[in-house]
C-alpha cells in the first residue's frame, strides 16, 4: 500500500488493459453498425468487416505504445538502482584500498 501512496507502483497499466477491452468492444459495435447502416451495400459491409478484423489490432498497438512508456520508466529505475549499487561497491573498494595503503605506510 505504501508503494501505491508514494507513486512507486503504477495503476495505469491495469487501466490501459481495461481501455483495450473497451476499445475492442467499441470497434466491434462500430463494425456491426457500419454493416447495418450500409443497408446491404457491398462497400459498407466490407468496411464493417475490415473494422471488426483490423480494429482490435490497431487498438492493441495503441495500448502497447502507452504501456511502452511505463516499461521504459521501470527499466530506467532499474538502471538507476544498479548504478547506485555499483557506486556503493566502488566506495567500499576505495576504502579498502585506502586502508591497505595506510597499513603499508605504517610498516
Amino acid at each position: 500500500m505504501g508503494e501505491f501512496i508514494r507513486f512507486r507502483r503504477f495503476i495505469t497499466p491495469v487501466i490501459i488493459q481495461i481501455i483495450f477491452w473497451i476499445g475492442v468492444a467499441l470497434v466491434f459495435i462500430g463494425g456491426i453498425a457500419m454493416m447495418v447502416l450500409s443497408e446491404g451495400e457491398a462497400g459498407g459491409v466490407i468496411a464493417g468487416l475490415l473494422t471488426i478484423l483490423l480494429g482490435p489490432i490497431f487498438v492493441r498497438i495503441y495500448c502497447e505504445l502507452l504501456i511502452l512508456g511505463f516499461r521504459l520508466y521501470d527499466t530506467m529505475v532499474e538502471i538507476k538502482n544498479h548504478q547506485a549499487y555499483q557506486s556503493q561497491i566502488q566506495g567500499y573498494l576505495y576504502q579498502i584500498e585506502q586502508y591497505k595503503y595506510q597499513q603499508q605506510s605504517m610498516k
